[in-house]
């Protein structure tokens, strides 16, 4: 019962977490550049190198794929005037 709940607390942690990704809203160089980098490093720093790691990624890979398409289809650029600072 333990782990279908983690379950049902991970989705909901999703949701809550992409809620906001159909919303415009300034993004910094932080997330776009820093954020993902430090991200893909960690992963190779601390990944254990086994078959079943290795297929887990895999899937994992292709889902966030589609995650990021789906976010990306809903894409608007407003030019807010300004220049970057």
């Amino acid at each position: 019962m333990l782990k279908i709940g983690s379950y049902i607390l991970l989705f909901y942690l999703a949701f809550r977490l992409s809620k906001h990704s159909f919303e415009f809203e300034k993004v910094s160089r932080l997330e776009l550049i820093i954020l993902p980098l430090y991200s893909t490093l960690m992963f190779f720093i601390t990944m254990t190198w086994s078959e079943e790691n290795i297929m887990v990624a895999i899937i994992l890979l292709f889902l966030s794929f589609l995650v990021g398409w789906l976010q990306a289809s809903k894409v608007e650029f407003k030019d807010e005037g300004k220049e970057d600072k």
